[in-house]
């Protein structure tokens, strides 16, 4: 089969029906709206960018796998790509932002009682296997994992050939998209709190990976799959090494900027907390010196 084009109405034309993938993210978005109605029935604050950022992670997830992209994918490798981000790195990436486990914490309980739900999310926190699976370096080196094996093993035929190993594909890579964001995001708890350069270099280190990605399947003379021509594998490719980069490049200017940001704020706070103590300083020169005064 040759390369179909990439059409946009094919995206609607094309629909895909995955009722689990359907059923969770739908269960998800509700859970997360009735947390953000219990919070501000309580008086407490929470942005609307972060609802905002969890509901349209939950729309990415399900448009990538009910919409035309899919099908798109069995032989355009374009779209393949863009499924693949959208799935592991997009869609999950948002969801995080959304801080799902601070939500939780503040939903369960008015302010000042103890929580149930907040001594739960401490324990799986300490958890040895969470706190392994989570450590900056395994996430990392999962989620290069991922991109391997899902474009090199054969995986990716079987994801676009049969409907079911592709609702299974889907949630393994929104999980491991889903770890390699929780460590990096810092907006939410996590097992592990890493510094602004960390945070940094983590997201830098993504950037060789989708170049040796893009530059191997570019070099490739073989079809991957039967109904993937190699024209078309080598522009998707290419579409998928930029894409990659520029969310990862988008990603840490984010990062730096809050940085700056954080910096900036805690010069803010010296400078005042300085003032305070020179005035105070001052009060105490003055009235020593009066006292002197009164005394003669």
């Amino acid at each position: 089969m040759a390369s179909g084009p990439l059409a946009p109405a094919s995206f609607i034309t094309d629909p895909q029906f995955q009722p689990v993938t359907i059923v969770v993210v739908a269960y998800c978005v509700a859970w997360y709206l009735r947390g953000v109605r219990a919070v501000a029935r309580r008086g407490q604050a929470w942005a609307p960018a972060r609802t905002v950022a969890f509901v349209a992670g939950g729309l990415v997830i399900f448009a990538s796998v009910t919409s035309g992209l899919a099908a798109l994918a069995v032989s355009n490798f374009t779209a393949a790509g863009f499924l693949y981000l959208s799935l592991g790195l997009v869609g999950p990436g948002l969801v995080v932002l959304g801080a799902p486990l601070r939500l939780a914490e503040m939903a369960s309980v008015s302010p000042g009682e103890p929580s149930t739900r907040s001594s739960r999310i401490d324990s799986l926190l300490a958890n040895r296997a969470v706190r392994a699976v989570t450590f900056p370096v395994v996430t990392w080196v999962i989620y290069t994992a991922s991109l391997v094996a899902f474009f090199f093993t054969g995986l990716f035929g079987e994801f676009v050939a049969d409907l079911w190993v592709r609702q299974v594909l889907t949630a393994v890579l929104v999980a491991v998209g889903l770890g390699f964001w929780w460590v990096v995001a810092g907006v939410d708890r996590s097992p592990w709190r890493l510094g602004y350069w960390q945070r940094i270099l983590y997201l830098m280190l993504t950037f060789p990976v989708f170049g040796i990605l893009g530059m191997t399947l570019q070099s490739e003379r073989s079809r991957i799959t039967p109904n993937i021509s190699l024209a078309s594998l080598h522009l998707g490719a290419a579409v998928l090494w930029v894409a990659g980069e520029t969310v990862a490049l988008y990603a840490t200017i984010s990062v730096f900027a809050q940085w700056l940001r954080n910096d900036e704020k805690a010069a803010q706070n010296h400078d005042r907390d300085s003032e305070a103590a020179a005035a105070r300083q001052l009060a105490l020169w003055r009235a020593s010196r009066d006292a002197a005064a009164r005394a003669q």
